[in-house]
């Protein structure tokens, strides 16, 4: 992060700010410190502004320059969300609004929850305590859980806690419809440890201490804590054990596997058996071996030559950073074209098993720059500087390898994209969000569970 900034909802200022948002961002910073207020207005006097994407499971400093950042004056405006094939969220007004199934508790205790799936195409309202300033919100990529992130290092989880994703070992786990939370629950981190930059995996959950080490908590199965094992799972954040000197800035949690982010530029990963190259090691052998445990501790990622990486977004069997360059660089499974790399064969079972880099490839050579990328399930999507967003992979049953290019809404610019199984979404510098692919169980949150299918982007219903 640059010197002198202030960090609101989201988004990072570095310049004077109007006086309407700076008593709005007195009124929600009540509980805070006298010296901390008095911190935020000597900023006042600075001049340049820098934008702060929230990525699915990452934080990348942007450019300004190429896009507008969107307006936080903006009343209805949303200013961060994430998806999961089955639905998403979306921050607005420092609340929270969740929609698509409620299998497992994302949407909420608004509705019922189980199987079969109870469902709401239009976003309610989680039940955040209302005395903390929510700065960003992940998903899992297959909607299972989501977190919330606050001022004051807290992290809010609710949905499945099958596996203990949830982080409150008071809470009941295991194959029960009791293994869930209507309402979100304070993640407990270990005494004297302070978590934050919360990314949630499908049924595990990670963030990072204050001094930039990792720890996970959740399924393990596949060895996604990073814990030299496959079989310690945990309701616990427990440290993950890295190489002496390495600590991140950021971390992405995707399907079985982790990856981590350093300032030097340069990823980590862990987690999963490798099964399409998703670790994005040239050296580590393709496995489907689910006890081979050389991928249950951080690995790391083979930077092709002079790319430093600035962020970093894990999804189910691949993986996608953004580099220094503005380049976009993907690896893992290709089975639906999602690298997005003509080099990289493509095709889907039985062959598909051989469609796979386990490096890092250019993601859309030759399209102009790219400011943030998205790794989702079967859908890799990113946005370029101009404001569009190409997205690559399979929208739904019926669209395999298909590709979308544009803007949802003419005039207005893409700052960021998030991809899921089936479906991707889109924030607009207007804060906008427009959603698109799989309607299924109201995936979209467009109001309606129909069309079950949607090429147009439609705009999710945000009170």
């Amino acid at each position: 992060m640059p010197q002198n900034e202030i960090f609101f909802f989201g988004f990072s200022f570095t310049r004077p700010l109007p006086m309407k948002l700076m008593m709005k961002l007195s009124a929600n910073l009540q509980f805070l410190s006298l010296s901390l207020l008095a911190l935020v207005v000597s900023f006042q006097n600075c001049s340049e502004v820098d934008l702060v994407a929230i990525n699915q499971n990452s934080i990348k400093e942007i450019d300004p320059t190429p896009t507008s950042p969107p307006n936080p004056e903006i009343a209805d405006g949303i200013l961060d969300f994430d998806i999961g094939d089955s639905g998403g969220c979306a921050l607005k007004n420092n609340k929270v609004y969740c929609w698509g199934s409620n299998a497992t508790g994302l949407v909420g205790d608004t509705v019922a929850s189980g199987y079969p799936a109870v469902s709401s195409a239009t976003p309610l309202l989680i039940n955040i305590p209302s005395d903390v300033v929510i700065t960003r919100i992940t998903v899992d990529v297959y909607g299972g859980h989501a977190c919330a992130e606050t001022t004051n290092s807290k992290i809010y989880c609710w949905g499945g806690n099958g596996s203990g994703e949830l982080g409150d070992p008071n809470l009941p786990t295991g194959y029960s419809p009791e293994a869930l939370s209507l309402t979100p629950v304070l993640v407990i981190p270990p005494i004297g440890i302070s978590l934050s930059k919360i990314s949630a995996g499908v049924s595990h959950s990670c963030a990072l201490s204050a001094d930039g080490l990792p720890y996970c908590w959740g399924r393990n199965g596949h060895g996604q804590l990073g814990l030299g094992t496959n079989t310690l799972q945990t309701s616990i954040p427990t440290q993950v054990p890295v190489p002496a000197g390495v600590s991140f800035v950021t971390l992405s949690s995707g399907y079985q596997h982790t990856c981590g982010l350093m300032t030097t530029g340069s990823i980590y990963c862990w987690g999963g058996i490798n099964t399409y190259g998703e670790i994005g090691n040239s050296s580590a052998p393709v496995y489907r071996n689910i006890g081979d445990p050389q991928f249950f501790t951080p690995t790391l990622v083979s930077n092709p030559s002079g790319v430093v990486f600035t962020s970093v977004s894990a999804g189910g069997y691949s993986t996608c950073a953004m580099a220094s360059s503005s380049v976009a660089y993907c690896w893992g499974q290709n089975g639906h074209s999602q690298l997005g790399n003509t080099n990289v064969p493509a095709g889907s079972a039985p062959d598909g098993w051989d469609h796979y880099s386990n490096i890092p490839v250019p993601y859309l050579a030759g399209q102009e720059p790219f400011i943030q990328v998205s790794a989702g399930a079967m859908l890799n999507c990113a946005v370029t500087q101009i404001g569009n967003v190409h997205c690559r992979g399979q929208y739904g049953p019926a669209t395999a390898n298909s590709s979308y290019n544009s803007s949802p809404v003419a005039g207005e610019k893409i700052i960021k994209a998030e991809a899921a199984a089936n479906t991707a979404c889109a924030l607009t510098d207007s804060n906008a969000l427009y959603c698109w692919g799989s309607n299924r169980l109201g995936a979209l949150g467009s109001g309606s569970e129909t069309p079950s299918f949607s090429n147009t982007p439609l705009p999710v219903q945000v009170p």
